[in-house]
């Protein structure tokens, strides 16, 4: 969480600007949209779910595709968790799973969530509505920015070793 909040707070100050956050989420958008059109395709986020959510959640006797080999087939890696959870047979009722357990927003599908008109398609003018919904989330007290220290923990965060919430 830290890694990513430095490198999306572009002048370092240690607040997140909404606009650092679009911008943020819009690189990953062009990082996603392999055939660079403007819009992210049914291929294209079959691709994402493949390399970045299938390792997260893999079905009961569903063998994990090869994350390394997706990401390569495209021309740009797409990033991947640094460590991933232990795998279960059954999730477990109302916990977070998929890419739910690594954000500090519990959403599963965080692309196909996108897709507000369920075209199976997300365009860019989509993607930036969701961010600024996403920010706005985050942006509990209406400060316009965030700081890594009123970010929640991701649920992966809170399951680690020595983990302390906040106070």
């Amino acid at each position: 969480m830290a890694d990513w909040f430095r490198q999306a707070d572009r002048d370092a100050d240690g607040r997140l600007t909404r606009d650092e956050f679009l911008a943020d989420g819009e690189a990953y958008f062009r990082t996603l949209d392999l055939n660079g059109n403007g819009q992210l395709e049914a291929a294209e986020i079959d691709a994402y779910e493949a390399a970045v959510l299938a390792p997260l959640t893999p079905r009961p006797g569903q063998r994990a595709p090869d994350a390394k080999a997706e990401a390569n087939a495209g021309e740009r890696p797409m990033p991947m968790p640094a460590s991933a959870p232990p795998r279960r047979t059954r999730p477990t009722p109302g916990a977070p799973r998929g890419a739910g357990l690594y954000g500090v927003i519990d959403i599963r599908h965080p692309v196909k969530a996108a897709d507000q008109d369920m075209n199976s398609r997300v365009t860019a003018e989509e993607w930036r509505k969701v961010l600024n919904g996403r920010f706005a989330i985050l942006d509990r007290q209406g400060q316009g920015y965030l700081t890594l220290e009123t970010l929640p923990p991701t649920p992966w965060q809170t399951m680690q070793p020595g983990f302390k919430a906040k106070k």
